[in-house]
């Protein structure tokens, strides 16, 4: 596995030989976790 960070996106290389599942279920994450990074919540005590 190789980690590259550019100045404008991180890439990874991967064999691969690895679990296309696995990795699918982590660029999903991965996406989730972009999608909602300016997200803000408001915490409601009743």
């Amino acid at each position: 596995m190789l980690v590259e960070n550019t100045t404008k996106e991180v890439i990874i290389r991967l064999p691969a030989s690895v679990d296309t599942e696995f990795l699918q279920n982590f660029l999903n994450y991965a996406h989730y976790k972009e999608l909602t990074a300016t997200f803000k919540t408001m915490t409601r005590c009743l």
